[in-house]
């Protein structure tokens, strides 16, 4: 079973278009690139560095989403 959800890990970050810019994950939550990067540096969201970049996965977006959604 460890196995099969080490698999499924895999599997999410395949693609490309899973791994958001800053601008594209700001689009995709529709907040600002300005408290995205506030969500950020408080460790709300987590991100990696890539060069002078940043990228977060969008798995990492949805789940910020379902942990605001749990708690309304």
């Amino acid at each position: 079973m460890t196995d099969e959800i080490i698999s499924a890990q895999y599997t999410v970050l395949k693609e490309p278009a899973d791994i958001l810019t800053i601008r594209e994950a700001a689009e995709f939550l529709r907040i600002e690139r300005k408290l995205l990067y506030k969500l950020i540096d408080t460790g709300e969201i987590s991100a990696k560095r890539v060069g002078n970049a940043w990228r977060i996965s969008r798995e990492t977006l949805v789940a910020y989403i379902s942990k605001g959604e749990s708690n309304e």
